[in-house]
């Protein structure tokens, strides 16, 4: 060991806070391997040469160094001259993640079912990025009449639901399924936030409809589904919308170049005749030229569920063909 070594070996670990983001990332990728392996001791040259073809490009001595690190956090153990294997420890942390690698995750999700999604408004047919949850299959009558009601502040008016094992399976379509047609249309659509709007009924002189947005959360700063966080701490008051325009709904907004207004209107437009109507089309320019778009979300339909005292757990997005919706109210 020579004096550089021995240097590193004795000053203690930085708190993982203070880890430049690159350090993370390589740190995270050692403990994959890890994982990926876990009933093989690995050493430092095994762990560089993993590391290379993952395009980590890091020495083996660097490695060593990373080791030690993760052995003082307990998220590794040294397995004599061998090398090291992952502890409990180790396997929590690599499954919550360092917050800066966290952030924004639910924003990377979306935009990679966005990709993904093929659906095609004229035809009706193709994948859509839809929202699954799960309740009790005794609570599927009473939630699907929730969701009729409140389909009108929703996204879609389609649902699909399976039932296993006393477990209802619930899926509806999520509006991020509009970002995936704004780029087939040439239009370059960012998703920016989950808000809670606030409706006011209708006033000024010419009978419009008030707005409020009252909170939000944006994507790339949070390591929380927005959605999750807003429909839990019972933030919305969907059903009270749907009675009487004065509640509280989710929506989203995306921003997108002013000087495609005209094709963002086109997309709306072919969205609403494949039947995925009641959009709230509300847009404000920005300085820069900006047209943001709010729209209501998908979730909503969950928000109103979880409303009416009805627990909802397993949320969470992926693709679902068009075909297999149904309807709302040919539901069962």
């Amino acid at each position: 060991m020579d004096a550089s070594e021995f240097f590193l070996e004795e000053r203690p670990p930085p708190p993982i806070s203070s880890l430049e983001i690159r350090t993370q990332r390589k740190i995270l990728e050692i403990l994959r391997i890890l994982k990926e392996r876990s009933g093989d001791v690995i050493g430092a040259r095994v762990l560089a040469e993993e590391l290379r073809q993952r395009g980590f490009y890091v020495s083996e001595r660097t490695v060593r160094y990373y080791l030690k690190l993760l052995d003082r956090m307990g998220f590794t153990a040294k397995r004599g001259y061998s090398g090291r294997t992952i502890t409990a420890e180790g396997l929590k942390e690599l499954e919550e993640g360092f917050v800066c690698e966290r952030l924004g995750q639910p924003l990377k999700t979306l935009e990679h079912l966005i990709c993904n999604a093929s659906f095609d408004p004229k035809r009706r047919e193709g994948s859509v990025v839809a929202l699954f949850f799960r309740i009790k299959e005794s609570y599927l009558e009473r939630a699907l009449a929730v969701m009729k009601e409140v389909a009108p502040f929703s996204f879609s008016p389609y649902v699909r639901t399976n039932i296993e094992n006393g477990v209802a399976y619930i899926a509806t379509p999520c509006n991020v399924t509009l970002d995936a047609l704004f780029i087939r249309a040439g239009v370059l659509s960012k998703l920016r936030y989950c808000g809670v709007l606030r409706l006011g009924g209708s006033g000024g002189d010419r009978g419009r409809k008030r707005y409020e947005l009252v909170d939000a959360i944006f994507y790339e700063k949070t390591t929380l589904d927005p959605v999750k966080v807003f429909v839990k701490r019972r933030m919305t008051a969907v059903c009270e919308a749907a009675r009487n325009n004065k509640g509280t709904i989710l929506v989203s907004c995306r921003e997108v170049p002013a000087a495609a207004k005209d094709r963002v209107r086109a997309v709306f437009e072919d969205v609403c005749s494949a039947g995925l109507g009641n959009l709230l089309f509300f847009e404000r320019k920005t300085a820069s030229g900006v047209l943001q778009v709010l729209i209501p979300d998908g979730a909503n339909m969950l928000a109103a569920v979880e409303e009416c005292g009805i627990e909802t757990f397993g949320m969470h997005y992926g693709l679902l063909m068009f075909d297999e919706l149904d309807a709302l109210h040919d539901a069962v």
